[in-house]
């Protein structure tokens, strides 16, 4: 056959198509504009669907009774065990593991202010200088082998607003703290109180909710989980230190700025704090100006009633940092983590 008999061929075909589709356009449009027709199209598809798939359903939808299924967010996370990071001066991360907590990475002149290992599922709690609790989940923390993100990211933050400390509040790993523990928080100006962690084991928003209301000139330096027969040891930069019971700081039912466990002098202020049991060698070590290592811990150190100046760690010395050892570190190594 030649290629001009084909070529036409091909033409016909394609006008003889055009033609269906137009004639099937017009069609569907005339349907759609009487509703009669309409309805008589849509129970003639069902029935024909009927009789295709006459089996009865297999399955019963909604469950057994018919009971409403919920989903919560919870469902749609993968459970795996992480470790938290906070660094002192607020940079937040989830990794999978930490071998060697000291080679994390940090940025210059940064330190570790908690380490905590829990589920993904788990909430953690972050708490201010300046009284507000902020609850995330752990899976909402950013994944990250730098140095991660700032907490700013996932809160607002006031002006001057920084972190303190960091727990684990729900779930069961080993960082979790279980229903009903109360934490003890003190300020720099000498104030503590005791407060329940229960109301802190829901999701927050980015605001916040409060658990300490400081004077304007004050600001909480920590907060701990305290057991009832703990000892509080508080060191000032002026090199004093009060150990007393825990239970002498007050237990608050509302946000509140607490009781005095230390007296200060105008310009002294509290550097830091750690609880340990009664017997303890050294819950803390203070870091003098001149580089000097004092321990502290109710070991040392005479357990006196709240409300004194306590003991002088050092003459003409002013204390820089606090540290605190790590869990099962060796007693005489250098603490790591720094307040």
């Amino acid at each position: 056959m030649k290629l001009y008999k084909l070529a036409r061929l091909e033409i016909q075909a394609i006008r003889d198509e055009l033609a269906e589709k137009r004639a099937r356009a017009k069609e569907i449009e005339a349907i759609l504009k009487d509703k009669r027709r309409l309805w008589k199209v849509i129970r003639g598809e069902i029935a024909d669907i009927g009789q295709r798939f006459a089996e009865k359903r297999r399955t019963k939808i909604g469950g057994a009774g018919g009971d409403e299924v919920e989903f919560q967010a919870e469902d749609f996370i993968l459970d795996e065990e992480v470790t938290v990071i906070l660094s002192r001066d607020g940079w937040l991360k989830r990794v999978r593991e930490v071998k060697d907590l000291s080679a994390t990475r940090l940025r210059e002149g940064d330190a570790i202010l908690a380490a905590l290992r829990g589920s993904t599922k788990d909430l953690v709690a972050i708490f201010s200088n300046l009284g507000s609790c902020y609850v995330s989940r752990v899976h909402d923390v950013p994944a990250s082998t730098g140095y991660g993100e700032p907490v700013q990211k996932l809160f607002n933050f006031r002006d001057g607003e920084r972190v303190v400390a960091a727990l684990v509040v729900t779930g069961s790993g080993p960082s979790a703290v279980p229903p009903g523990t109360l934490a003890l928080a003190v300020t720099r100006r000498g104030y503590g109180f005791r407060f329940n962690l229960d109301p802190h084991r829901e999701l927050s928003t980015r605001a916040g909710r409060r658990y300490a209301k400081p004077a304007e000139s004050d600001e909480v330096v920590g907060v701990l989980p305290v057991q009832p027969k703990d000892v509080l040891c508080v060191v000032s930069s002026k090199a004093r230190a009060l150990l007393c019971p825990a239970q002498e700081a007050a237990e608050l039912a509302n946000p509140g700025r607490g009781v005095t466990i230390i007296k200060l002098d105008e310009e002294d202020g509290v550097m830091g704090f750690a609880l340990g049991a009664p017997k303890d060698d050294t819950v803390l070590t203070a870091e003098t100006d001149g580089g000097k290592k004092i321990p502290v811990g109710p070991g040392r150190y005479h357990v006196t009633s709240r409300g004194g100046r306590g003991h002088q760690l050092a003459r003409k010395a002013t204390v820089v940092h606090v540290l605190f050892p790590e869990p099962g570190q060796p007693a005489g190594e250098q603490p790591k983590l720094v307040q």
